[in-house]
């Protein structure tokens, strides 16, 4: 028998939650904790006698405790300013982080209120548009949010200039490809800094805003999954939802509502439009790098020829996309 194999990502007992980490949470005794699903980080959910809980593990080293405790402190600005958001419950013995030592090293623990109603479907163009107005509400609230901690903006460095890195070494045996990645990075960012950035809306962002991290209860949107937040370009925001319908036969459609929903409450300058389909691009490029850069714990299918393949052939109709725009 081999043994005291290393591990890269495991998923902690949720009896060990129970009896180690949620007693010092500001939370009524704990009935149960399930595993509930594994994404970017893994989620479980906390049922009590009287209400019910999220608790996010984060992977280990996926982002710096400074990137979370930034996030923690928007939440709570959020919450704060009265926007319905998923917000963190503090702990007993101060904060709202707790640090645990999993096999694989140290990972963050985040409990925050759990989140009633329905995942937007999108089955209807009220939903986008709704989505849109609580988008633009975001937005606005979000105006005066600051914070010491650091996080990586949402700008053309992260965004493009280090997602190329993180693709690069799965498609460096296909030079074709390679070349037009590397020139359509080289128009976006031409396009992005062309532009006068003294009119662009630029501020606190979701940064993951596709349409499923939020839930509808009755007219309420209320938002979740920040992980990705961070101060930078709000077209990208923008950019996010219709990247995510850009593929579908309804999606102009559901575009054009939600952009009905978010001009409804705050106003979109021409500028930041104009840049609107140069960001679903980076969206692109930016989903992409997220893939390979977690392949280790994703798998190796979304670093693959057939993954490659499949996504560039969608690059390609976002840039014609840019281009008819011209």
């Amino acid at each position: 028998m081999i043994t005291e194999l290393s591990c890269s990502y495991s998923t902690i007992c949720s009896a060990e939650l129970m009896t180690k980490v949620l007693p010092d949470y500001c939370i009524d005794s704990p009935l149960d904790c399930l595993f509930w699903e594994r994404g970017t980080n893994d989620t479980y959910q906390v049922r009590c006698a009287d209400a019910r809980y999220s608790l996010r593990i984060y992977r280990h080293d996926i982002y710096p405790r400074g990137e979370i405790d930034f996030e923690v402190e928007a939440l709570n600005y959020l919450h704060n300013n009265g926007f319905p958001i998923a917000f963190p419950i503090a702990r007993r013995s101060g904060g709202y982080v707790t640090e645990i030592m999993a096999p694989e090293g140290i990972r963050y623990v985040l409990v925050t209120a759990f989140i009633d109603g329905k995942t937007l479907e999108f089955e209807s163009l009220d939903d986008s548009r709704i989505f849109g107005e609580s988008v633009a509400r975001l937005h606005e609230v979000s105006q005066g949010f600051k914070t010491h901690h650091k996080k990586k903006d949402l700008d053309l460095k992260n965004l493009m200039d280090d997602s190329i890195v993180a693709i690069e070494p799965y498609v460096s045996h296909r030079p074709e490809e390679l070349s037009l990645l590397s020139l359509l990075a080289t128009n976006a960012s031409a396009a992005v800094q062309q532009s006068d950035e003294s009119v662009l809306d630029i501020g606190f962002c979701h940064g993951d805003l596709h349409g499923y991290n939020a839930h509808l209860n009755g007219d309420e949107v209320t938002h979740y999954d920040f992980e990705e937040c961070g101060f930078g370009y709000r077209i990208f925001d923008l950019a996010t939802f219709k990247w995510s319908f850009v593929f579908d036969d309804s999606g102009a459609d559901q575009w054009l509502a939600f952009l009905d929903g978010y001009q409804s409450v705050r106003k979109t300058s021409e500028a930041d439009l104009q840049l609107l389909d140069t960001f679903v691009l980076l969206r692109h490029i930016w989903i992409m790098a997220f893939h390979m850069r977690n392949a280790n714990d994703f798998g190796y299918d979304m670093a693959s020829d057939g993954y490659i393949d499949h996504q560039w052939k969608r690059l390609k109709k976002l840039a014609k996309n840019i281009e008819g725009a011209d």
